[in-house]
């Protein structure tokens, strides 16, 4: 018949091993944050570039 798994002492073992205090999720959370907001700058700034270099290639190809 169909077995019920058991958790072994080694799963239990490293899942409170993997545990994390609050500080330092909050740390990571806002470390992600920080990374997340400057890879979204990067992104738009290279948006305008692409933007303002197509606005110089059309005004020179209406030329």
């Amino acid at each position: 018949m169909d077995q019920v798994k058991k958790p072994t002492s080694q799963q239990s073992s490293q899942g409170s091993q993997s545990m994390i205090s609050v500080e330092t999720y909050q740390r990571r959370w806002e470390q992600l944050m920080e990374d997340t907001n400057q890879q979204i700058q990067k992104i738009r700034a290279t948006i305008e570039e692409e933007r303002e270099r197509a606005r110089r290639q059309s005004q020179t190809a209406a030329r």
